[in-house]
């Protein structure tokens, strides 16, 4: 007696069916949540900015002398006396907001803290994924104010 023979499984247009749905998924997707995947956020970032800030006008006032924060918009990093970080992958530097005088020749820009705690002032807004963290600097005091979360 002969039997009928069903072949269960998949064929091979259906996998690649699935394989080019998955692909697309990880290519929307994966971008879009890189920085939180890696642990990124702009509030990170724009907390370790607003903390070089505040030791930077704590060490302005404890020698007396002027020290600077210099940012890199276009290098997406930052710099104060020998300490430099990197912004991590993700994140870049949205808005930076100084006086005209705190620009230096080569397109960075400075925030500088005096002996009496005044400073520059200014403001800089760091961004990642959609999301946004500023620190500002007011020139008056040389307050540091961060809406980072």
């Amino acid at each position: 007696m002969p039997t009928s023979r069903t072949d269960s499984g998949f064929t091979l247009f259906e996998v690649l069916i699935a394989l080019a749905l998955v692909a697309a998924v990880y290519l929307l997707v994966v971008p879009a949540l890189g920085p939180w995947l890696i642990g990124v956020s702009p509030g990170e970032e724009a907390r370790r900015l607003a903390s070089v800030l505040r030791e930077a006008q704590a060490s302005a006032v404890a020698t007396s002398g002027e020290t600077a924060v210099v940012i890199d918009r276009d290098g997406r990093a930052w710099a104060s006396g020998d300490r430099g970080r990197q912004l991590a992958r993700g994140t870049s530097f949205s808005a930076v907001e100084l006086p005209a005088g705190a620009r230096l020749a080569d397109g960075r820009a400075a925030i500088r803290f005096f002996p009496d705690g005044s400073s520059t002032g200014g403001r800089v807004e760091v961004a990642a994924a959609g999301r946004r963290s500023t620190v500002v600097v007011d020139w008056l005091t040389g307050r540091v104010r961060s809406d980072a979360r």
